[in-house]
């Protein structure tokens, strides 16, 4: 839901309200090997009735064939709709094949690199990859992509999706940013995803909106120290005591990390507490 989303704002061009900027709009193909087109359409139509009434749709391929064997087609398709971005969901899907194979998945970055817009421009193609479930030791360590270390070794940027269910039942979805071979990497952030059903539980609509990352605890946890602790800061100044408790963060290393960053995110008071330098988050690039 959140990747159709996501389609339907770069292909209408427009962001409204929701707190995201559309720098290259294009027309969008998404590459479906994971559910029905029925499931897809219900779920794009109910994005286009909250949003983009009356603009061209999201173009849709049910995913029948390996990408390889399917590559010709997706040139010829990818030059005739003018497409600047493919969203294959999912990357195992697109393989029909071993996925622990290098060969499978070099072949479909192969594909990748060659599919181009009607001016012979390359095409942006995004893999929805499963997250590789790691050992208890390493469960701190950076999530990777299910199957094949190329999915990570190829890619240009590598974005984890983190969703969480709040009390109302809708989902916050967590974007960090874990790799980049182009660009500094950006800083974690969060939506919210509401789905509003009519009578018979038809899905009607689904909202999403940008949301503040650091109050949902389940996304929280999982930034890095000085967000948690800037979040912390936002609302006064405190002492390291209660910054640790406050932002989860053990006090010894709160205190190591608010002497790292004193004078560039905070500052400390005559009164022995930590303030913010200005009201509010410390800079980092946004999401474009």
């Amino acid at each position: 839901t959140f990747l159709s989303w996501l389609g339907t704002l770069v292909n209408a061009g427009h962001a409204g309200d929701q707190g995201v900027r559309v720098e290259e709009p294009c027309n969008v193909g998404y590459l479906d090997y994971e559910g029905s087109q029925d499931m897809a359409q219900r779920t794009l139509n109910a994005l286009y009735r909250q949003y983009f009434e009356g603009l061209s749709p999201v173009y849709y391929r049910r995913g029948g064939r390996s990408l390889t064997a399917d590559a010709e087609e997706l040139r010829r398709l990818g030059m005739e709709l003018d497409i600047g971005w493919w969203i294959v969901d999912s990357a195992l899907g697109a393989l029909q094949d071993d996925s622990n194979s290098g060969d499978p998945v070099a072949r479909c970055f192969t594909v990748a690199r060659s599919l181009t817009r009607r001016d012979g421009s390359p095409a942006h193609v995004s893999f929805v990859c499963h997250e590789q479930k790691p050992s208890r030791e390493d469960a701190k360590l950076t999530k990777t992509p299910l199957g094949s270390g190329q999915w990570w070794n190829q890619a240009r940027d590598v974005f984890h999706l983190v969703g969480a269910i709040e009390p109302d039942k809708s989902l916050m979805v967590g974007i960090f940013h874990q790799k980049s071979n182009v660009r500094r990497q950006l800083k974690a952030m969060s939506f919210k995803v509401t789905f509003a059903s009519s009578e018979g539980d038809v899905l009607n609509a689904i909202r999403v909106e940008r949301s503040d990352i650091t109050l949902t605890p389940d996304l929280a946890d999982k930034l890095p120290d000085w967000r948690r602790i800037a979040a912390a800061l936002k609302h006064g100044a405190l002492t390291i005591g209660d910054v640790a408790g406050a932002s989860g963060i053990e006090s010894k290393r709160a205190g190591d990390v608010l002497r790292r960053y004193k004078g560039r995110y905070w500052t400390q008071t005559e009164d022995e507490k930590w303030g913010l330098l200005v009201p509010s988050e410390a800079p980092g690039p946004q999401f474009t």
